[in-house]
């Protein structure tokens, strides 16, 4: 599910989120460096605590040195036992600290011991602790003495093939420890197996304890880089360690972890605190920012809302930014100059004289401009169902298709359409195929225009010259029939007057007058067909020339067919051959009658009809102004379908008697006295 923000809200959140990780950021920083600063200020701390007490034990040991070899010298060189008592009785005196001197040979017996114990000469102690250590370090222990059960350490010195051994007490030793316990500080030492030597509870020297019985976590005994945590007796402890070349032992000193980082978490509290606050400052800041960031947003919103509402009278207000100002600005001149392409196109669609046509490759109609409506005779374009109702063949439409899909258009298709009433006209269609960023098909924009008149000039210019080279057939056969038949017509008159006494040639030679006679009347129709006779153009009402002519024709009407006409109840004056026009209309009175073999009406109507413009479109041998209209209908039986298209072509016969030229010669004798001749026989 997608989940969608106004603009206010994301920008509050946007910047909320990001005052809080910034926020965060700092608090982490600062908490990791100052924790580090404590770390280090410890470590200072416990350095300088370190170095005062080695200074301390240092000193120490270098009286005990001085102590040490006094006493050496004293044994070595007085060898008067009392004397040497006593004189090393007055130097322990001024060394407080020094409770035992004592002698052993390599082996670990002890030679001399002062103060002097007769029980301890000869006494072994070369498998003990104490004497094992002797070579090792020049200062050890603590050791529990055997002959007084107390804890002392000591310092022993080589000289000639025997040791010189001191057990002291160094004063403060463990007060010193002490004093650092009380401060806040735990402080011991270990010699390099994690034995205690020294703490400032004393419980763990005297029993031996081990230190990491106390810090099981410690792996090894060793110098430490930092100040590191450790749990010891089940507390977390910050512990540091050095290694003490004077005692060849690590001196460990540090404090409860809660006590080592009170300062940083008091100064950790107050960081909460401060982190509390400005995020509550960050918060009023965000709403106070996005809502300040809102308004040219918002303004834009309005902006756009009434370019899509088609009102471009708009002005930009003044906005907190120049960016944005000049942004309203383009979108302003933007929804403008798109509105003056939409009137372009719009003014396109609707006011061209073409059929545009949008649709899909279904044929579902998605739009049709008004012209299209007005072309395929329809008053709405919901009354279309599909654009494929618009072929005559839907083949067509599929041939189409074809093409479009594999070369993207189609251009000045020719195809037969139909109208909404179901009749044909031919147009001219120009389609293009609108595809996606993709390649998918969209839909078809498609151009029809209307080319039926086009197509009937054609076929009239067609005929127009069909009729001439015809005619000029017709003419030059007549000639030549007209050049014999003079011959003949001379020859016979010769006869005729050499054999006027003979009533048998006499005969015969009419038949040939006759015979010449009526070739005559048929060439006078060949010349006429093609325009090669001479016409006489008079003006004559045709009202009275078709009285005259219909009076005429009465008489040779059969019983069973009713004639009537209807005049013009003006005169109406035009100007033609009478002559010719008797033959056209005796020849139709002809045809009607031919084809009602049982009867029926013929029926003649004179009216006046006024040419315009669009008549003249279609009908382009015409000019605009008045004419006469005589309409001729009768009931007979029709003409077939399939040459109704063809009865103004030039010997085409439907009789099986020829007795004139039929149409044919209509259509020369109209074209002659400048009429238009029309069909709209079934």
């Amino acid at each position: 599910m997608r989940i969608v923000f106004n603009f206010k809200s994301f920008i509050f959140l946007l910047l909320f989120i990001f005052s809080l990780f910034f926020l965060f950021s700092v608090n982490a920083i600062t908490y990791i460096l100052t924790k580090v600063v404590t770390i280090k200020d410890k470590q200072n701390a416990y350095e300088a605590i370190i170095s005062n007490f080695r200074q301390y034990f240092e000193k120490t040991i270098i009286e005990n040195e001085k102590f040490l070899d006094l006493a050496i010298n004293i044994i070595d060189k007085e060898k008067n036992l009392e004397k040497k008592k006593n004189k090393l009785k007055e130097i322990m005196n001024l060394y407080p600290f020094a409770k035992y001197v004592i002698v052993f040979d390599r082996e670990g017996f002890i030679k001399e011991m002062y103060p002097f114990r007769r029980d301890a000469l000869n006494l072994y102690m070369g498998n003990t602790a104490l004497f094992k250590n002797i070579e090792k370090a020049k200062f050890s222990g603590p050791y529990v003495f055997l002959f007084d059960r107390k804890s002392y350490y000591a310092q022993s010195k080589k000289f000639g093939d025997s040791y010189a051994l001191m057990l002291v007490d160094i004063p403060n030793f463990n007060n010193f420890l002490k004093e650092l316990n009380e401060n806040g500080y735990v402080s011991f030492i270990v010699d390099e197996a994690g034995k205690i030597i020294a703490h400032y509870d004393e419980k763990y020297v005297n029993e031996g304890a081990n230190i990491k019985m106390l810090i099981p976590k410690l792996n090894e005994i060793s110098e430490t880089q930092e100040p590191t945590e450790f749990i010891m007796d089940g507390e977390k402890y910050l512990l540091y360690s050095k290694f003490c070349n004077c005692l060849y032992k690590y001196i460990f000193i540090g404090n409860k972890y809660e006590k080592a980082f009170a300062e940083y978490n008091a100064f950790k509290k107050q960081l909460f605190s401060l982190f509390i606050f400005f995020t509550f400052l960050s918060l009023g800041l965000s709403l106070l920012i996005s809502s300040f960031l809102q308004k040219p947003v918002l303004e834009l919103f309005r902006i756009i809302n009434n370019i899509k509402k088609q009102n471009y009278d708009i002005k930009a207000k003044p906005l907190y930014f120049q960016e944005t100002n000049t942004l309203a600005e383009n979108i302003i001149e933007m929804g403008r100059t798109i509105a003056e392409r939409e009137m372009e196109l719009s003014k396109l669609f609707e006011t061209s004289r073409d059929a545009i046509v949008f649709s899909t490759l279904d044929g579902k109609l998605l739009n049709i401009n008004p012209q299209g409506l007005k072309i395929f005779g329809y008053k709405d374009k919901n009354q279309i169902e599909s654009v494929t109702d618009f072929y005559y063949n839907i083949e067509d439409r599929k041939r189409i298709l074809e093409k479009i899909i594999k070369e993207g258009y189609v251009e000045s298709f020719e195809v037969k359409l139909k109208r909404a009433d179901r009749s044909l006209f031919y147009g001219l269609i120009s389609s293009s195929l609108v595809r996606d960023e993709k390649g998918n098909p969209l839909f078809l924009i498609s151009t029809i225009k209307d080319i039926t008149e086009k197509i009937k000039m054609q076929e009239q210019l067609f005929q127009s010259q069909k009729m001439e080279s015809i005619g000029r057939l017709a003419g030059s056969i007549a000639h030549d029939l007209n050049n014999m038949l003079t011959v003949i017509s001379s020859n016979n008159q010769l006869i005729q007057l050499y054999n006027k006494d003979n009533e048998k040639i006499k005969k015969y030679t009419e038949g040939i007058a006759n015979a010449v006679d009526k070739t005559k009347d048929f060439i006078k129709k060949l010349l006429a067909f093609s325009r090669k006779q001479v016409f006489e153009f008079g003006s004559y009402d045709i009202n009275e020339v078709i009285k005259e002519e219909i009076k005429l024709l009465k008489p040779t009407i059969r019983e069973d067919i009713i004639f009537s006409y209807t005049l013009y109840p003006e005169p109406l004056y035009v100007n033609l051959d009478r002559t010719q026009f008797t033959q056209i209309l005796l020849n139709l009175v002809v045809n009607a009658i031919d084809a009602m073999p049982n009867g029926g009406d013929i029926k003649i109507q004179v009216e006046r009809k006024k040419i315009d413009r669009e008549i003249y479109r279609v009908y382009s041998n015409l000019k605009e102004g008045d004419f006469v209209c005589i309409s001729f209908s009768d009931t007979g039986h029709g003409i077939p379908e399939e040459i109704r298209d063809k009865i103004f072509e030039p010997f085409l016969l439907q009789k099986k008697k020829v007795q004139d030229l039929g149409f044919q010669l209509f259509t020369a004798l109209w074209n002659n006295i400048k009429v238009l001749l029309m069909s709209t026989a079934k």
